[in-house]
């Protein structure tokens, strides 16, 4: 209305949501909005949307092909390592979800054969973000379509869905077993004077964080030097940094310590 009033070029609105259905893309093009892009944001992506809606040259659209073929991936390793920080925390973070959400998948699949559709719909919503946020392609996709059967209460579509999962779980867990052995294969193990190098760079950065500091170089050569078996312990202390977080920091520091030792 501003725009018409002041006789301006009208602005694109492109809608921003974790959905990925195309059920979702319809409907925000019938509430008239111009482009789509999906939550967790990735640059390249909405940089492209952006524009196609401006209608000028994009100079990312030769990678279009590359990223359609990946969106079926098990999980985005590029993606991850930019939502996480780095190789090793994402990767610990899929493990921790296969080692977590074995139990979770079984809720989901009685709660599909009992016909729980409001059940169903929670579910499938909470864990199409969890996997969102973990670049987990596949199962994101799937959860949404289970989400959307179950908003629907469509039970017809419900087995072939769920038979999609199981596959897929199966899927992931292969690929992630697969990236263990390859991070066997390539580990060089830690000889004392590299755990005790390791030890005298944690309790540098605690006396930093004592003194409310804060060293990002110090804290990327932790990152890279940590074993990867306590990547997820030390993202806790860089997390609680990064807020400002320095009591609960010195927590994590001292926590860290106590494991590593």
């Amino acid at each position: 209305m501003l725009e018409l009033e002041n006789n301006t070029p009208r602005t694109p609105i492109i809608a921003l949501t974790a959905s990925v259905l195309e059920e979702d893309r319809l409907a925000a093009k019938e509430a008239g909005m111009d482009g789509f892009a999906t939550k967790p944001i990735e640059l390249a992506n909405l940089t492209r949307e952006m524009a196609r809606v401006l209608n000028v040259n994009d100079i990312l659209a030769p990678n279009a092909a590359i990223e359609k073929e990946s969106l079926e991936a098990d999980f985005r390793t590029d993606r991850g390592i930019a939502l996480w920080g780095s190789e090793q925390i994402y990767y610990t973070q899929l493990k921790q979800f296969i080692h977590q959400h074995a139990q979770a998948l079984d809720v989901v699949k009685q709660a599909a054969t009992t016909n729980d559709f409001a059940l169903l719909n929670g579910l499938a919503h909470a864990h199409k973000g969890v996997t969102a946020n973990l670049s987990i392609s596949k199962l994101q996709r799937i959860y949404g379509e289970i989400e959307s059967a179950a908003h629907h209460q469509n039970n017809q579509l419900l087995p072939s869905l769920i038979s999609q999962l199981e596959s897929a779980w199966q899927s992931l867990i292969t690929a992630i077993q697969n990236v263990a052995t390859q991070e066997t294969n390539d580990a060089t193990p830690h000889d004392d004077q590299s755990a005790s190098q390791i030890m005298a760079l944690i309790h540098q950065l605690r006396e930093l964080t004592v003194k409310a500091r804060l060293d990002d170089t110090l804290m990327q050569d932790i990152s890279t030097a940590m074993p990867a078996h306590l990547q997820l312990e030390l993202s806790i202390v860089s997390n609680a940094l990064n807020e400002f977080e320095f009591e609960q920091a010195l927590m994590a520091i001292d926590k860290l310590i106590e494991k590593f030792n």
